[in-house]
């Protein structure tokens, strides 16, 4: 199941303190070292301490293959350690254990699928990330004729700043002993269509206080959803370009920096409007419910890098090498 042409499988040891499975391996006497970055064979002159690499779990142990690399010294590029083979890099997980991960991952959410198997989150998500940038690397977009946008990327953006501006307010008024936007949070969030009657009653008491910076930005966010009513590209671009200069004029740095990521993504978003009788966008609403899922499943993700995985790898139908896949994945 796991053979590594160059390489022995010595010795398996049972640590019965910790139920791990320790399999000892070795390189074949007399086999060079292949230099990773230009591949010339080269010799071997000296080993690095031994390293333990995750495998699959058998049964209830976990299974770590265990194995000092060797270093050569490489004519053309210097000295360097060699790329085993059964792992990516210096990942800890080897490939067929990261796969393992990677596919239970898109059926329960990481902090699941990390205690049944019991590895820790960030492996479950080193593992995402290899399956994501490997299926990336890989898939076929020659059949792509069409692009579709949806609001998820570019209206999040700018419920992030408006968070970004409450923040930085809440905690200069509280430097002068004033509580004004606590529990709040939400109701400058949401859509008003979808307030609970606390956030409503809450938001109604200050909303037409604009000295507050919160407020104004509040009113430049649902104002700019009039955007996304418009059928014709040459009106939508018009009313984009109005809402600019107007915003930049707000004197709210996050507005002004989310007017600059507007203005770069210009044409991208409007091809949505000139696309918008020709291609359907019931693909693109369905998405985007899947990506409201993904983001449900994990509770949050801590960084936009980690969400895009995340979603590459829920929603992207990317490939997986041939030999980590079975027809149960």
């Amino acid at each position: 199941m796991e053979h590594y042409k160059g390489f022995v499988y010595e010795a398996c040891e049972l640590n019965r303190a910790t139920d791990t499975l320790e399999v000892l391996v070795r390189e074949r006497s007399g086999v060079r070292v292949a230099c990773p970055r230009c591949g010339r064979r080269c010799t071997v002159y000296d080993h690095l301490p031994p390293r333990r690499y995750w495998s699959v779990p058998l049964r209830m142990l976990e299974v770590v293959l265990v194995y000092s690399p060797r270093r050569a010294d490489c004519p053309s590029c210097g000295p360097h350690a060699e790329q085993v083979p059964w792992a990516e890099g210096k990942s800890p997980l080897t490939k067929s254990y990261a796969w393992f991960l990677a596919r239970w991952a898109k059926r329960l959410p990481w902090n699941r699928v990390a205690g049944i198997f019991g590895c820790g989150w960030h492996q479950v998500c080193e593992a995402v990330r290899q399956a994501v940038d490997w299926g990336l690397e890989h898939r076929d977009l020659s059949g792509v004729t069409a692009l579709g946008v949806d609001e998820v990327d570019f209206g999040a953006k700018l419920n992030e700043t408006v968070d970004k501006v409450r923040r930085a307010e809440a905690r200069e008024l509280a430097g002068k002993g004033l509580v004004v936007l606590k529990n709040l949070r939400y109701a400058f969030l949401k859509r008003p269509e979808n307030l609970t009657d606390g956030q409503r009653e809450g938001l109604q008491k200050i909303v037409n206080k604009r000295s507050l910076k919160t407020v104004r930005a509040y009113h430049w966010k649902e104002s700019f959803r009039l955007f996304w009513e418009y059928e014709c590209p040459a009106a939508a671009s018009k009313f984009l370009r109005r809402w600019c200069r107007g915003a930049n004029r707000s004197r709210l740095k996050p507005i002004k920096a989310f007017v600059k990521t507007l203005r770069r993504h210009e044409d991208l978003i409007l091809n949505w409007f000139r696309a918008k009788k020709r291609f359907s966008s019931g693909a693109v609403e369905a998405m985007n419910r899947g990506a409201g899922l993904v983001s449900n499943l994990a509770r949050g993700f801590r960084n936009p890098e980690i969400r895009r995985i995340a979603l590459f790898h829920a929603l992207g139908d990317l490939p997986m090498p041939p030999e980590y896949t079975h027809r149960f994945s």
